[in-house]
């Protein structure tokens, strides 16, 4: 290689290093490889890499740049930051718009956007294209569906369950070569919330099945401005249907030659995750939303859509990553009805450095054996352990159904014990008011904090990468 061009690649790296910025991936298969190593030695990427888009990168950057490997990505690592523009940018392989797969849910899911919420729409018309398709109850079990349930109590006098309507919504749409997945948690209970939770999963995925099939994308950055876009256009229809508050999660999984990567935003806690059969690892898309070393209050949503005090959103989290992921991953989006109960805190396996007191109980337990006590990166960690146990197969072939059911059962479950002893205080307290009423509340509400579980609206929307 020519000593003028070594010159200005090393005055590249020297201004590298002046001006704290980071190169994403080592030089290699250049000449002066062995002279430019010891300088990139201590340039290694993080999961929060600050990696300018090739339009904003300087001249010096862009000389660079030609030298360095098309794949930036380690499989499997996330790389997250509130601005998508810092996160490296990645060529795609042109989006096929072949739907294969489609649905939102509960019930009619995203269909449903009409400000009465009570009433309700009895019978679809798939007749008339919505938020770019006709009809969104076309699943298919193995590689694109989403179920969702309620984990709150019946009420044994009047049959109703608590906490209803599902203030969740998901939504899924499969094409040829890649998938839209989202999921929207309504904030407390409410026709108003499952409104806005709707109409975020509405007015996302109509703007997604539009701007990215529009015109050939080229990169993650064009994907990634397509979400922002997505979330923009969530927001807007919130505010015009007069929705309350919700969470909101998006994952694009779409290929790059013989690559598979997976783009997210998350506004909220509605977590998105990768289950990797060879890896035998569940790997979390969105944990760059939050501080895992510090804990997590729960009653909380960190961010959200909606109506807020100076009618903008709380973008407080918003965090977008991407990851490279592999064929035959499945990527699935819950609400925290199902991630919460897999922190083992909340399941009862283990209890708070901070708050050892507060750690939850079985009544049928036999043994007095004090909990583990976690901080709050080992609870992440053992959450993630607990979902990879749930889903793990003994060599049988697994399909997005199985994962659905799989997660969905282990809630299910898990709290179980809260829903027969606040049923049977229901029943054996039936007909009292006043005072004595306010007193069995309290009462059952202390006894519920303490058995493991949470109840609460739990949703799942998988997509099998094929």
């Amino acid at each position: 290689m020519g000593s003028a061009l070594q010159r200005t690649i090393n005055l590249a790296l020297q201004f590298q290093l002046k001006t704290n910025c980071q190169l994403h991936t080592a030089i290699s298969s250049i000449e002066v490889t062995d002279h430019l190593m010891p300088l990139l030695d201590d340039l290694e990427p993080t999961s929060d890499t600050r990696w300018m888009s090739s339009e904003r990168r300087f001249p010096w950057q862009k000389i660079i740049s030609f030298f360095l490997p098309s794949n930036h990505l380690q499989r499997y690592q996330l790389y997250a930051n509130q601005n998508y523009l810092q996160l490296p940018v990645e060529t795609i392989s042109p989006l096929e718009r072949n739907t294969l797969a489609c649905e939102s849910g509960p019930d009619v899911g995203l269909v449903d956007i009409a400000r009465h919420q009570k009433k309700g729409i009895l019978k679809v018309n798939n007749s008339i294209k919505v938020a770019g398709q006709f009809n969104w109850q076309i699943p298919n079990e193995q590689f694109a569906c989403g179920l969702s349930t309620s984990l709150y109590d019946h009420n044994p006098v009047t049959g109703e369950v608590n906490g209803e309507p599902v203030a969740d919504c998901f939504g899924i749409c499969a094409q040829e070569n890649n998938a839209i997945l989202m999921i929207a948690d309504g904030v407390n209970w409410g026709y108003k919330a499952r409104l806005a939770a709707r109409c975020a999963i509405h007015g996302a995925m109509a703007c997604l099945n539009q701007q990215l099939f529009e015109k050939k994308l080229t990169t993650t950055e064009d994907v990634f401005e397509r979400i922002k876009a997505a979330i923009d256009a969530a927001q807007e229809l919130i505010f015009k249907s007069e929705g309350s508050l919700t969470t909101l999660t998006i994952s694009i999984v779409c290929p790059s030659n013989r690559r598979w990567l997976v783009c997210s935003a998350i506004v909220g806690d509605s977590n998105a995750y990768v289950y990797s059969r060879k890896q035998k690892s569940v790997y979390e898309l969105t944990q760059g939303s939050r501080d895992l070393n510090n804990e997590r209050d729960m009653r909380s949503p960190g961010g959200a859509l909606g109506t807020t005090m100076d009618e903008k959103a709380d973008l407080t989290n918003l965090t977008y990553s991407i990851m490279e992921i592999e064929q035959g991953d499945f990527v699935f989006l819950t609400t925290d009805g199902i991630s919460d109960n897999y922190d083992p805190c909340v399941s009862g396996t283990a209890a708070s450095i901070k708050t050892p007191l507060l750690a939850r109980k079985s009544s049928s337990a036999i043994t007095h054996i004090p909990p583990m006590l976690m901080t709050a990166y080992e609870r992440h960690l053992s959450s993630l352990k607990q979902m990879y146990l749930s889903i793990a197969d003994n060599g049988e072939e697994l399909t997005a159904l199985d994962i659905c059911n799989r997660l969905l059962q282990y809630v299910i479950r898990l709290t179980d014990e809260q829903r027969q002893i606040i049923e049977k205080g229901v029943r054996e307290n039936e007909g009292i008011e006043g005072l004595e009423r306010n007193k069995f509340e309290m009462e059952m509400r202390k006894v519920v904090g303490t058995i493991p579980g949470k109840l609460d609206h739990a949703s799942i929307v998988t997509y099998q990468v094929r």
